[in-house]
């Protein structure tokens, strides 16, 4: 989640159109923001080395890539499988059932 974070922040701050507004549609990487140990260390809270290895693991399974200038991203056509889909989902349902749960309890308010 970390990568996607990371790499899709740069989108948020862009029109990107309709063309890449559903996940069947891969995004070109010159349009990702740029990821790295570190900033996936940070994102996650982990230290630098277990982040690292992590990361590397994950390379192994042909989940990540890691490009010539060192930067991390996930493997080509991997965002457009049922399982990014399934897990996306799985983790805005949470996000949703969060920010419920934290508006109830008056954590957070709606600002028109």
């Amino acid at each position: 989640m970390a990568v996607i974070a990371i790499t899709g922040d740069r989108l948020a701050a862009q029109d990107v159109g309709a063309n890449f507004t559903d996940m069947a549609n891969a995004v070109p990487r010159p349009l990702l923001g740029r990821c790295n140990v570190s900033s996936i260390a940070e994102a996650t809270g982990l230290n630098r080395e277990t982040a690292r290895r992590v990361i590397q693991k994950l390379i192994e399974r042909g989940i990540l890539e890691r490009s010539a200038d060192r930067s991390i991203h996930f493997a080509e056509g991997r965002m457009q499988g049922t399982n990014a889909y399934l897990i996306s989902r799985v983790q805005l349902e949470e996000f949703a059932r969060t920010a419920n749960a934290l508006l109830k309890l008056g954590v957070l308010r709606i600002v028109a």
